[in-house]
Order: structure tokens, then sequence, then C-alpha cells
């Protein structure tokens, strides 16, 4: 464990998180922050915080755009147990993977530590073992807190919630004096109600406000797509303006419609693994609207009959729009070489060709969200 307090010169950066909003000085920071590369690492720093009289928050990624891990009340100490370093992933397909802390010693395929970035997941699923979490774009948020508020991600249409695939919680959580911290296992037949209860809260009911959550254990996981489309599509605001109710109207009947099935492979029914971002820009501030779509099928291809949805999606929206999209490669693809920055392409959006798919792990790597830090509301 390393104590960063406000003699290092590293104080000042290490205190902030992604949103460089928050805290707007020193006065209103973290008194220190505890970086931990192992579990048990996390109970030491934890304890040991507690036992000076501070108040712990606790950091995986530090994507919390509202401040709530760095800034510190008025005339309290705070702690900033920093998870960002506890990274790593287990597997084993024979299901033999066991938790620490496990009295009844259940059995799992995958084991994911908190530290983990979203990108660092992702390549180990897929290398080691074709899978995937259906989780969020941005790469550098931390699994810790984005499991914990659900896990939705431009999967989630066709696999759900990351938290609809977890089996098993380590969690930190007070003692029954209230005084330290204890290690639990958790899963949703755990012995004791509370057990059982926490279980439920960590996925997804209370922004990991319960315990620190060291690792989410999985019996399986879906398989990661093979191909998948990537088409950012644009529609001029000076011909939506006067269609612009039925256009919302026309996205939000298409998925109310579609999404009952999500994974019927029959044409006109079910949306595959059709995931949309709808950016609807200040009129001001852009001459378009932006529907970005990424795409697979249910069993995680592209072409031919799985592109039904896809193609009919399309339709339906430049039918409500009054006019066909258009494509731009400037959306959410910041890895983008300049020399691709050429301004939309005019080809027909419904002609999907065989260089439009892309392989799913470098779309995936290509269209993430999260860029530099900046300051944001």
């Amino acid at each position: 464990m390393n104590v960063i307090t406000r003699l290092d010169a590293r104080h000042e950066a290490l205190q902030k998180g992604f949103n460089l909003r928050w805290p707007p000085s020193l006065a209103e920071g973290a008194d220190d922050i505890r970086i931990c590369t192992t579990p048990e690492e996390v109970l030491a720093a934890a304890n040991a915080a507690l036992a000076a009289g501070h108040r712990i928050t606790v950091r995986s990624g530090g994507h919390c755009y509202e401040g709530l891990v760095a800034n510190k009340l008025a005339g309290e100490s705070l702690s900033i147990i920093d998870l960002g370093e506890m990274k790593g992933m287990q597997y084993d397909e024979g299901q033999q993977v066991t938790s620490p802390w496990n009295e009844g010693a259940d059995r799992y395929r995958f084991k994911i530590l908190t530290g983990n970035q979203n990108w660092d997941g992702y390549v180990s699923l897929f290398k080691q073992a074709g899978r995937t979490l259906p989780g969020g774009s941005c790469y550098s948020v931390g699994v810790g807190g984005h499991i914990s508020g659900g896990g939705y991600g431009m999967l989630s249409r066709l696999h759900g919630l990351t938290v609809d695939w977890v089996t098993g919680v380590d969690v930190l959580v007070p003692n029954a004096q209230g005084t330290a911290l204890v290690p639990w296992h958790v899963r949703a037949d755990s012995r004791s109600d509370i057990q059982r209860a926490l279980f439920t809260a960590c996925c997804g009911a209370g922004g990991g406000n319960f315990g620190i959550i060291i690792a989410y254990y999985f019996d399986d996981l879906p398989k990661a797509p093979r191909k998948a489309y990537w088409l950012p599509l644009v529609y001029p605001w000076s011909s939506l303006k006067g269609r612009f109710t039925g256009f919302l109207q026309a996205y939000w009947t298409w998925f109310e419609a579609h999404d009952a099935d999500a994974t019927n492979p029959i044409r006109g029914r079910g949306n595959g693994g059709l995931f949309t971002v709808l950016k609807l820009n200040y009129i001001d501030a852009s001459d378009n609207v932006v529907l970005g779509i990424q795409f697979t099928g249910p069993q995680g291809d592209v072409g031919g009959e799985n592109d039904a949805p896809l193609l009919d999606f399309i339709s339906t929206m430049n039918t409500a729009a009054g006019i066909p999209a258009t494509r731009c490669a400037e959306f959410i693809m910041p890895n983008i070489p300049p020399l691709a920055r050429s301004g939309p392409h005019h080809r027909d959006v419904m002609q999907l060709e065989a260089d439009d798919a892309m392989d799913w792990i470098y779309l995936t790597q290509t269209v993430n969200g999260s860029g530099a830090n900046h300051r944001g509301k």
C-alpha cells in the first residue's frame, strides 16, 4: 500500500478523478490517497484510515462526475481508497475459480478484480476466453463502480446488464461494532438474509455504497461477437425541424415494438444486437442530429439475414426524417487517423458492403468514449 499525503508531489493530481472540475482546491480535497494493489492492502488501508478518524471513499476508475469521491465535507478528514492498481482476471473453463472468503467454496468460471478498467476486462476476456461483458464503451471506467451501477453498454440490448451475469461478490463491510471492515463473500443463495440482500444491493441497487467491492464472480459470460457494424448517421437540423416530433416517435416506437424479442432472427422481429446513441445536439451548437449505431446479429455476426433488423431500423428513421441519412466518420471515433476524417460519406446507407463489417474487438476499441480528462457537467 502506498499512502499519498499532502507532502507528496503527486497528491494534487491523484486526489482528482476523471472530471477535473472536482475538487476546486487542495483545501476541499482528500487528506490522503491510499493506493492498493491487493485485497489485503485494501482491507488494511481502509481500517487504518477508519482508525485514524477519517471518512473513506472508494475509487476504481475515477469516473464519478459529481465529485462525490474526492470532495470532503466541512471539518472532516478524508481518505480515498484507490483500487485502480488492483487489476486482474481469473478464468477457468472448468469452473474451479474460488473466493478466499467463501466458506462454502462455491466455484466459478470468471473472477474480475474491481480495479480493472473496461478495456482491461474486454481484452483479457476476449483473448483468454472469447467472452465479454455487456458493459460500457468508455475504456477507462473502472468496473468496480460501473458494475455496481448496473453495467450498461452497447451489447445490453442483446445480453442485458452486466449485473445480470454476476453470481458472486467479494466485499468489505462494517463489523457488528461499526469500528472496522471485515471481508464477506455474498451470493444470491448465501446462508443469511443480510448476505443475500447485500448481493442484490451490489448488483446495481445502490451505486456501490454498501461496502468496498473487491471482486465480481461469474458462472458464465456471453460470447464476444465476431463482427459488428459501426454506422454514425447524420440528419441535418434544417431538414428535420418540421418533422422532429415524428422522428422521435418513430425512434421510440421501433424499439418498443422490437425489444420484447431482441434475439429472434426472423426478419421483421427482434433487434438482434442493435444499439444506438441518438445525439440530439442543441440546434445552435451543431448543424446535425447524429444517430450512432452499433449492430451485430444474435449470434455475433453480420451479413445476410443477420442485417434485417438494422436495415429495417434505418429505413424507419429515414422515412420519419423525410430524407436519407448521411454517413459521418466523426462521431465517437477518436482513434480514427486524421486522413480518415474527410467529412461525411455520401454512399447509400442502405447498401452495406463487406468493408463495413469490423472485427468486434477492434470496433470496441475504436468507439470508446472516454477521451481525455476534462472539466464537465
